[in-house]
Formats: structure tokens, C-alpha cells, sequence
């Protein structure tokens, strides 16, 4: 039943092969150490293998956001991140009765 569950999560989450090799074993792992009576509790106690699987997942998702987030910006992937000195923050300040907002930019420090 497990592995049916898993299988079926690996198919919504569209996940790689990699990965869906990496919760069957997690599964299979867990059932067959479990099968021992008293080491296989023990095993079930620190293993937690639905908690690897969820982790997997997890990073998975986040690692499909951040690049098609990516890709919606036009950007690449990003390797390494900029240095903080590369963004100039916008700081929107409200002027005048009509409530205008006026954009202030800060100029880099160089």
C-alpha cells in the first residue's frame, strides 16, 4: 500500500527517477527491518521513513519553483548570488494632497 501511495505522489509532484528510487527504498527499507520484532521497532522509531520521503519532496518542489521562477524573469538559473551592493532599493514615498508616490533611488556605494 505504501509503495502504491508513493508512486502516486512521485506522479503529481512529477518527480525524477532519482527520487522515486530513493522513497522506494525508504519504504522497502522500513518494511523489511520492520518485519524484525524488536529491532524492527526500533529501527521504525529512528528510521522515520515517510519523513525522509516528505523531505524529498519538499526539495523537489522548491527546486522546480526557484527555476521556473527563474525562467519567468528571463534570468538563468542563478549559481551564485549577487552582491548586496548590485540592488538599488526603491523606496516609495508619499507627496503632496493628491498622494502621488515618488520613487527615491539610493545610488550604490562604490
Amino acid at each position: 500500500m505504501s509503495l502504491l501511495f508513493v508512486s502516486m505522489i512521485c506522479g503529481r509532484f512529477h518527480t525524477p527517477a532519482s527520487i522515486k528510487s530513493q522513497m522506494f527504498l525508504n519504504v522497502a527499507l522500513d518494511f523489511v527491518i520492520g518485519l524484525v520484532p524488536v529491532l524492527g521497532d526500533i529501527f521504525d522509531i529512528l528510521f522515520k521513513a515517510n519523513m525522509r520521503n516528505l523531505e524529498l519532496i519538499e526539495r523537489h518542489v522548491k527546486e522546480v519553483r526557484s527555476s521556473a521562477q527563474a525562467i519567468e524573469l528571463g534570468a538563468a538559473v542563478p549559481k551564485v548570488k549577487a552582491p548586496a551592493s548590485a540592488y538599488i532599493p526603491r523606496i516609495p514615498i508619499k507627496k503632496g494632497a493628491a498622494g502621488r508616490i515618488l520613487e527615491r533611488t539610493r545610488a550604490p556605494a562604490a
